[in-house]
């Protein structure tokens, strides 16, 4: 059962790094600003360190298929919390 854990730990970390930078490019359209600028790097830097985040709460945690799928689902919801918690706190809306 260790084995099973250890060969699908390195998938989980390459799918967790791709939602993280795929979540932080499409925050531009998501926030409605421009895709050009250190904006679009921060938020792909928010959504790596969001998706690692809730993907490894999960996913180092637990066993077996539900803790692979469940790990996928919480990089997703952590990297959505990041790179809008990065957006709010670095660049304030002004009126």
């Amino acid at each position: 059962m260790l084995f099973v854990v250890l060969a699908r730990l390195p998938l989980a970390i390459f799918l967790w790094i791709a939602v993280g930078l795929s979540l932080g490019w499409v925050a531009p359209l998501l926030f409605k600003t421009s895709i050009r600028g250190p904006k679009v790097l921060g938020d792909m830097v928010a959504g790596l360190l969001g998706a690692l985040a809730g993907g490894s709460l999960i996913g180092l945690t637990m066993q077996g298929d539900d803790a692979f799928m469940l790990s996928n689902f919480t990089s997703i919801v952590g990297a959505c919390l990041v790179v809008a918690l990065w957006r709010a706190l670095a660049f304030p809306r002004t009126a």
